[in-house]
């Protein structure tokens, strides 16, 4: 008998270099951690996540080991993109962890999950040695 197994294919983020450029920079101008938007698409024939547009940074209060986003200005954000025709509100979220290595601690988690739409949400972490 002749088995065919599927073949399972993770997905992939496309990550054009000016985005790229955009949140390292961010990242490099502060001494203390910071976190923005970015808008991310799916593309289901390739199975690869792209992002394709980079927000200015909303007003927040960052330390040496977290950052918060203003809610107030989150609204406001939200507001104009939707003022502005936008169909779907950012997908992306990035934070950078300064001087610290990248990855996702429980109050990145949480983060998440309230900032979860209907869809999806990708999250990176980076930070000042340019790693994701």
């Amino acid at each position: 008998m002749n088995e065919t197994k599927a073949t399972f294919i993770p997905p992939r983020l496309i990550f054009p270099y000016e985005h790229y450029r955009k949140i390292m920079d961010y990242a490099l101008a502060c001494d203390t951690e910071i976190s923005g938007f970015f808008d991310v698409s799916y593309e289901p024939a390739t199975k690869a996540f792209r992002i394709t547009k980079v927000y200015q940074l909303l007003e927040q209060v960052g330390g040496g080991a977290h950052t918060e986003l203003d809610e107030d200005e989150i609204a406001k954000f939200n507001f104009q993109l939707i003022a502005q025709g936008a169909s779907q509100l950012p997908r992306g979220w990035f934070h950078s962890h300064a001087t610290m290595g990248v990855f996702m601690s429980a109050t990145d988690d949480s983060t998440i999950e309230q900032l979860g739409n209907d869809s999806f949400i990708v999250a990176l972490t980076v930070n000042q040695q340019e790693q994701i």
